[in-house]
C-alpha cells in the first residue's frame, strides 16, 4: 500500500505571492516546439458561504473581486485554456448568504457561476442538507458549465449495489477531460470525498479506493488516456486515505503526473507523496488551501514532454511549489498590476450589485446587539482570559439563559468544539455574524448519565478515530464542568446537540450494552442558532454612550425639547428657534449614530498560525 510523508515532511515553502510573482511566474508561456509550457491552476476550498469579504478581518475582497483578478490575470495569457480554477467541496453552511435562503447554498452557486471554475465537487456539508444535494443534482443551470460539478464516488440514490457502471453521479458527472490547447494535453478531473459516516437522504457514498479498481475505473482511464490527473478532494491533506488512493493510481498509472486538491480540515498545507519505498514521488503533490477565502493557492505546473521508459509523456519539470494569495484587495491589485481603483471589471462590478442586493434582501446588515468584549470560538472556557470564551458563554450563558426551562434538573453540557464557527466580536453584532457563528439550526436533545457515563463521553476526546488535528487548543467535546466535581450517586441531565447525541448514545452504548442510552429531544424546542440570536437580542443590547458633560443623549434631547417649548410660548426670534433646533439635530445624530452598520466595526484578525493566516478550523473529521 502506498503511504505519504509524514505531514509537512518536505514541505514546499509557504510563498506569498507578490507584484513580481505577477509580472514573472504567472505569465503563460509555451514553448515554438510546445513540448514545454505552464499551466496556471488555482484552488479554493471549503467556501462556506464566505462569497462577500470579511468584515472582521482585513479579508476584504469578495468573490466580485476574486472574479476581477482573474480576468485581469488571465487576460494576459497567450492560451487561456491554460488556466484551471477548483474547488474541493464545502461550498455551503457559514453565512447568511448561504443559510437565510430557501435552499442552503443556492444563492452561493448562482453568484459562483460568474467564475471560470473548470471543476466543483461535493463536501460533508453539502451531503448533510437533503434540498442541497437535491438541488446540485437537478439544477445544472447553477453551474457555470453542464459538467463543473463533478463527483466521482457521491453517487445518487440510495441503492448501494448498483455496479459501478450504472452509477449515478450526484453531481453533474463523475469526472471530466479538459484539454489545453496550446500543449495539446489532456487533464482529467476527478471528484472525491472522504467515506462519510452519516447517512444521506438522497445519496450514497462508495469507497474512493473501491472505485479507483474498479473496471468501470480502469476503462474511464484507458478511454481518456490523462497526460495529467486532477483530483479534488473534500478529504483532509493528512488522512492516510490520500496515500491508499495514490497507491491505486500508481498500480495503474505510475507515472502520471498527480494533483491531490483536498479540503476538509480548514488548513494551508502541502506537501509531495511518498512511494511505497519511502521514495519521493516527484510527479505527486498534495495541496490545501484553508477555508473561507481566507486565501487561495496557486499552482503553476511547469510542464515538458519526456522521455519516460521509451515514451514520451507529460511531467512536472520541476516540483510544483503552491503561492498563497491573501484574500485582500491590495493583495489581488498588486498580483494583476493595477491600483486597487482600476481592479474591477464590469463583470466584477455587476456580480458585486448582485450580491449586495440580496444581502439586503435578507437583512443580514440589522443589527441584533452589541458584544461588550470579543469572545473568541478557541479560548477554553477555564483559565487565562476565559471571560473571552465564546464555548464558554454559550455553556454558562447561552444554555441556562435561553435553552433551559426546568429549574428542577441538575443540568451539565457537552459542546462540540466545531458547533461554534466564528469569533464574535466587541461591538456591534448583525444578522450576517449570526449567521457566521452558529449556521447550524441543531435541536437540543439530553440524556440523563451518571458521573461514569459522563466520563465515558470525555474518554471519545482520546479516540483518533473521532478526534482530529485541526485545532489541538481545544478537546474535541468540553464539558461544561470539571468531571472530577461530578458526584457518583448523582443523576445528571446532560445537554447537546442532536448532532453529538446520536455519538454519545451509540458510544455509550457500546461500553455498556446492558443498557439502553436514548437522547431524547429537549423540550424547549429553540434551535441553536435561534438561541444565539435571541440571546444577543435578549442580553446584548446596544447602551447608548454619554454625551459630553456627562449627559445622556435621552437628557439632552428632554432639555432641549423643553428649551424650544418655552422659546416659541414667549414668542423668541427666528435665530433663537434656528439655535434650537440645530442642537435638536445635534441630539439626534448622537443618539442615531450609536450603533452604526457592522462594516463600520474595526477591523481585526482571528487567531493565527505561524505564518499570520487566520485560523478558521472546525472539529474536523466530525463536521456538522
Amino acid at each position: 500500500m502506498g503511504r505519504f510523508s509524514l505531514p509537512f515532511a518536505r514541505e514546499s515553502p509557504f510563498i506569498h505571492i507578490t507584484v513580481a510573482l505577477a509580472l514573472g511566474s504567472l505569465l503563460s508561456f509555451t514553448s515554438a516546439a510546445e513540448t514545454s509550457g505552464t499551466i496556471h491552476l488555482w484552488q479554493t476550498s471549503d467556501i462556506h458561504g464566505w462569497i462577500d469579504g470579511h468584515v472582521h478581518t482585513s479579508n476584504d475582497a469578495t468573490v466580485a473581486t476574486f472574479l476581477s483578478l482573474i480576468e485581469r490575470v488571465t487576460s494576459t495569457y497567450e492560451d487561456p485554456s491554460t488556466f484551471l480554477l477548483f474547488d474541493s467541496g464545502d461550498q455551503v453552511q457559514g453565512t447568511g448568504l448561504s443559510d437565510a435562503t430557501e435552499i442552503d447554498g443556492e444563492f452561493i452557486f448562482h453568484s459562483t457561476k460568474a467564475l471560470p471554475y473548470t471543476g466543483m465537487t461535493v463536501g460533508n456539508h453539502e451531503l448533510g442538507l437533503p434540498t442541497t444535494t437535491e438541488y446540485i443534482h437537478t439544477n445544472a443551470d447553477a453551474f457555470a458549465t453542464a459538467d463543473t460539478y463533478i463527483t466521482t464516488n457521491s453517487i445518487w440514490g440510495t441503492d448501494t449495489t448498483v455496479a459501478q457502471e450504472d452509477m449515478e453521479p450526484l453531481g453533474q458527472a463523475r469526472y471530466k477531460v479538459v484539454h489545453v490547447d496550446s500543449l495539446d494535453l489532456d487533464v482529467l478531473v476527478l471528484g472525491w470525498i472522504y467515506n462519510f459516516g452519516h447517512a444521506i437522504e438522497h445519496a450514497h457514498i462508495v469507497d474512493a479506493v473501491a472505485t479507483i479498481e474498479s473496471d468501470w475505473f480502469k476503462g474511464v482511464l484507458t478511454a481518456t488516456k490523462p497526460d495529467l490527473i486532477v483530483h479534488m478532494c473534500h478529504i483532509s491533506s493528512d488522512d492516510q486515505l490520500l496515500g491508499k488512493m495514490n497507491a491505486a493510481m500508481r498500480a495503474q498509472l505510475p507515472h502520471t503526473p498527480m494533483l491531490y486538491l483536498t479540503g476538509h480540515s480548514h488548513q494551508y498545507r502541502h506537501f509531495t507523496c511518498a512511494l511505497e519505498d519511502g521514495s519521493v514521488d516527484s510527479q505527486c503533490l498534495i495541496s490545501e488551501p484553508m477555508c473561507y477565502l481566507y486565501l487561495f493557492t496557486a499552482l503553476e505546473l511547469d510542464m515538458g514532454l519526456v522521455d519516460v521508459a521509451g515514451t514520451m509523456m507529460w511531467q512536472f519539470k520541476t516540483q510544483p511549489a503552491p503561492a498563497k494569495v491573501e484574500f485582500t484587495v491590495a493583495d489581488f491589485a498588486a498580483l494583476a498590476g493595477v491600483p486597487a481603483a482600476e481592479l474591477p471589471t464590469e463583470a466584477s462590478k455587476t456580480l458585486e450589485e448582485y450580491i449586495d442586493t440580496r444581502s439586503d434582501s435578507l437583512g443580514l446588515s440589522d443589527v441584533l446587539g452589541c458584544a461588550p468584549r470579543d469572545f473568541f470560538r478557541y479560548q477554553a472556557p477555564d483559565g487565562h482570559n476565559s471571560e473571552s470564551s465564546f464555548i464558554g458563554l454559550f455553556q454558562e450563558g447561552i444554555l441556562p439563559d435561553v435553552v433551559w426551562v426546568d429549574d428542577d434538573l441538575t443540568k451539565i453540557s457537552v459542546i462540540n468544539r466545531g458547533m461554534l464557527r466564528a469569533n464574535m466580536y466587541e461591538g456591534a453584532v448583525s444578522l450576517a455574524d449570526i449567521y457566521t457563528i452558529m449556521p447550524f439550526s441543531d435541536s437540543f436533545f439530553t440524556l440523563t448519565l451518571n458521573s461514569t457515563e459522563v466520563g465515558w463521553i470525555m474518554d471519545l476526546n482520546n479516540d483518533p478515530d473521532i478526534d482530529s488535528t485541526v485545532d489541538s487548543s481545544l478537546a474535541h467535546y468540553i464539558l461544561s464542568v470539571d468531571l472530577a466535581s461530578l458526584d457518583e450517586h448523582t443523576t445528571y441531565t446532560l445537554m447537546t446537540s442532536n448532532y453529538d447525541a446520536t455519538v454519545f448514545a451509540q458510544q455509550l452504548s457500546i461500553r455498556n450494552p446492558a443498557k439502553v442510552y436514548e437522547a431524547t429531544v429537549y423540550s424547549n424546542a429553540i434551535n441553536s442558532f435561534d438561541a444565539v440570536k435571541e440571546y444577543v437580542t435578549r442580553y446584548m443590547a446596544c447602551s447608548l454612550p454619554s454625551a459630553p458633560g456627562g449627559l445622556s443623549p435621552a437628557v439632552i434631547v428632554g432639555l432641549v425639547v423643553a428649551v424650544s417649548l418655552v422659546l416659541i410660548a414667549a414668542s423668541v426670534t427666528v435665530a433663537i428657534g434656528c439655535f434650537a433646533a440645530v442642537i435638536l439635530m445635534r441630539a439626534g445624530s448622537v443618539a442615531k449614530g450609536v450603533v452604526g452598520s457592522p462594516r463600520d466595526v474595526y477591523s481585526r484578525l482571528e487567531a493565527v498560525d505561524g505564518s499570520g493566516v487566520p485560523i478558521a478550523s472546525p472539529n474536523g473529521d466530525l463536521l456538522a
